[in-house]
């Protein structure tokens, strides 16, 4: 097996209190060829700092978000060591009717210019239209809250394998097509 790439979100429940990895094991994962990619903030709720991670050999993840002002952008662009990523549009995770397109577009390519990193664009991405849409300013599109809804009610590990299979099929169709 080839090297692989490992990511940590940070826990989105109230008061979570443990994250998937401890830097610790970090640095077993990434001293054995692997790529760990972890969420800024990921281990606040276990006590972990993102300095702890980062001295284990973690790429830190940053989120910009639309109300992101400039001064800010550039610090989290020239502390991103992994990859960017952009919330789409100020709200909750889900809410894809929200979702503009051109608007985020546009500061997509203001981030891609200031970034060293690549970017990725998360929030709204629910289908193979808007995959395809958001993917022309970004460096890859984050799915999330859709690909759960389509797992939901899923009894087996088999049966959320197959269901997740084939919501992805068609956005990894639209992202795979030629440009129109």
């Amino acid at each position: 097996m080839g090297a692989r790439t490992v990511g940590l979100p940070t826990e989105i429940m109230d008061r979570e209190a443990c994250i998937a990895l401890t830097p610790a094991a970090v640095a077993v994962v990434v001293g054995r060829g692997h790529r760990v990619l972890v969420q800024s903030g990921a281990g606040t709720g276990a006590g972990l700092s993102d300095a702890e991670f980062e001295a284990a050999g973690v790429a830190l993840v940053l989120l910009v978000s639309p109300t992101t002002g400039p001064e800010r952008l550039e610090k989290l662009c020239a502390l991103a060591s992994g990859y960017l990523y952009y919330v789409s549009f100020a709200g909750v995770t889900g809410d894809s009717a929200r979702l503009d397109a051109d608007a985020a577009g546009e500061r997509l390519r203001a981030i891609r210019e200031r970034a060293g990193v690549p970017v990725v664009v998360g929030f709204g991405i629910r289908d193979a239209a808007s995959a395809r849409a958001m993917s022309a300013d970004a460096d890859g599109v984050v799915v999330g809250s859709a690909l759960v809804s389509a797992m939901a009610g899923t009894r087996t590990p088999e049966a959320a394998a197959g269901q997740a299979a084939a919501f992805l099929a068609p956005l990894r169709a639209a992202l795979d097509a030629p440009p129109a």
